[in-house]
């Protein structure tokens, strides 16, 4: 009797704990709890209730009738004990997946459980196309479906319209858009995504909410909301440079900075070489460093291979490479670019991919 009577004070009990969690903890019998605390002890009580199990995960878990859990195994609490609950499915998705009573479903399947729970979840839909797509109520959806999907929840989802533009772009509640509309309408929702203001400007810039932006001025916006961003200073850079956040940057000075933000980015090595080499991060590069520092980051750039060919060879990774051994693995690396064979012709031939060109054979390839 004594126990049922505490069992039943225990179960009356719980409203008024997850009441106080709702107010981020607070006192409880003359005791402070905080809200993770206070979660706890409402699954104690009820180790059943999916929800306080979701809400302990947003809490990143804690200790239940000393055991502890994990935010992952608190999405997978919730689950277990309610399977139509598409938002602890989403949740386990962006955790990498999990284990609902001994079965396992990774990232795509949760994302799939989700939407098949709840249609309208447009956030579900839009990682459901991240994770490559899938199928969802026996239909197969695409990564590109997906994001269509995505739009047609959510219109306001920036990230959504710039995966579509990466699509080639595609037909929302029965509106055509292209890939840059696409990323047009990414900025409409979120003018500070740079990905989206650098991919604008790569496709030649647009309107934004009324305003007209160059290519040009799509890079400097990007950089004015991300000033790491390596590619929209090597872009800023191939435009010739220009203001960011009012000081004026020179076609050097922006593929120094897209060093500086990204060291391994073998293009702005290979521009700033072209540009006569410069300082990155305290240490001078000349023209030539520059050819090898972009090969170092990646051994298959043809034009750098080419580019360093013309300063008569150079040491890469402890092997030294001849003029004629530049071209050589310009060639093999892009066997479509014209003036590397030219430049092999011209120094008498030589050997691409284990065959021997003559000096006639590589001039006709450098014509093609």
């Amino acid at each position: 009797m004594n126990r049922d009577f505490r069992q039943n004070k225990a179960q009356k009990s719980i409203p008024a704990w997850k009441s106080l969690a709702s107010k981020g903890g607070g006192k409880h019998d003359g005791k402070s709890y905080t809200k993770m605390e206070c979660l706890v002890k409402a699954s104690e009580i009820d180790g059943t209730s999916a929800s306080t199990w979701y809400k302990l995960a947003t809490e990143k878990g804690g200790v239940v009738n000393g055991k502890a859990y994990d935010k992952k195994q608190c999405y997978q609490k919730a689950v277990e004990n309610d399977g139509k609950y598409a938002m602890a499915w989403f949740k386990l998705g962006k955790e990498g997946g999990g284990s609902i009573n001994g079965k396992a479903f990774n990232k795509q399947e949760c994302y799939q459980r989700s939407v098949e729970e709840d249609e309208d979840y447009a956030l579900a839909w839009y990682h459901l196309g991240v994770a490559d797509g899938g199928k969802v109520n026996g239909t197969r959806y695409s990564k590109k479906q997906c994001y269509q999907k995505a739009l047609e929840k959510d219109q306001t989802y920036a990230s959504s319209w710039y995966n579509l533009a990466f699509e080639g772009g595609g037909t929302v509640n029965g509106t055509d858009y292209n890939k840059k509309q696409c990323y047009q309408r990414a900025l409409e929702n979120d003018e500070t995504f740079s990905a989206a203001w650098n991919s604008l400007g790569y496709n030649g810039g647009g309107q934004v909410k009324g305003k007209a932006y160059s290519e040009k001025q799509c890079y400097q916006k990007a950089l004015e909301c991300d000033e790491a961003y390596a590619l929209a200073w090597l872009n800023l850079g191939k435009q010739g440079g220009g203001k960011v956040k009012g000081t004026d940057y020179n076609k050097q000075q922006c593929y120094q900075k897209a060093l500086e933000n990204d060291a391994t980015y073998s293009a702005a090595w290979n521009r700033l070489g072209y540009n006569g080499g410069g300082q990155v991060k305290g240490t001078a590069y000349s023209e030539k460093q520059c050819y090898q520092k972009a090969l170092e980051c990646d051994e298959t750039f043809a034009i750098a291979w080419y580019n360093l060919g013309g300063q008569g060879g150079g040491k890469l990774k402890g092997t030294d490479y001849s003029k004629l051994q530049c071209y050589e693995k310009a060639c093999e690396s892009d066997q479509t670019l014209r003036k590397a064979w030219a430049k092999l012709g011209q120094d008498g031939g030589g050997t691409v991919g284990g065959k021997r060109y003559t000096a006639e054979e590589c001039k006709e390839k450098g014509k093609e």
